[in-house]
């Protein structure tokens, strides 16, 4: 499928009034662009009019060519670090995972992951380094 019609364009919008990248409702004076939701080189099929959603032209844009679910997640941490600018800010919003420590094996679990667990040798404090997924950071 080329190009859609109007028509098309008013069955996607009705189906689905967000923008299917950042998930913000479409209003009619935004500039909007309807593209394939799973690009025919990830296995979308060009055809299938249950492919496309309508976009906001900038997000659409500015996802390009790379995978929803990535540039979503890319969003999301845009919106997190212009929210929380520097480190304090963010570390008091983070939802606390479930985390057990074993000392003994220098472990700590951390929800269903396992990263390895350090003792300063002067000051015999112990840390350890992790990724903190988004789904831990509350954006209100």
């Amino acid at each position: 499928m080329k190009s859609l019609t109007q028509v098309q364009k008013k069955q996607i919008l009705k189906r689905s009034p967000k923008c299917f990248i950042c998930e913000r409702r479409l209003r009619e004076n935004d500039e909007i662009e309807f593209d394939h939701i799973k690009s025919k080189a990830r296995g979308g099929d060009p055809n299938d009019l249950s492919n496309y959603a309508a976009a906001h032209k900038e997000c659409n844009r500015g996802k390009g060519t790379r995978d929803l679910e990535e540039y979503k997640e890319e969003l999301r941490l845009q919106d997190i670090f212009n929210k929380y600018p520097t480190f304090a800010a963010l570390a008091k919003n983070v939802k606390p995972p479930s985390i057990k420590i074993d000392y003994d094996a220098k472990v700590i679990y951390i929800e269903d992951e396992k990263a390895g667990l350090h003792q300063c040798p002067n000051t015999k404090v112990w840390y350890f380094y992790h990724q903190i997924p988004t789904k831990y950071i509350e954006v209100m």
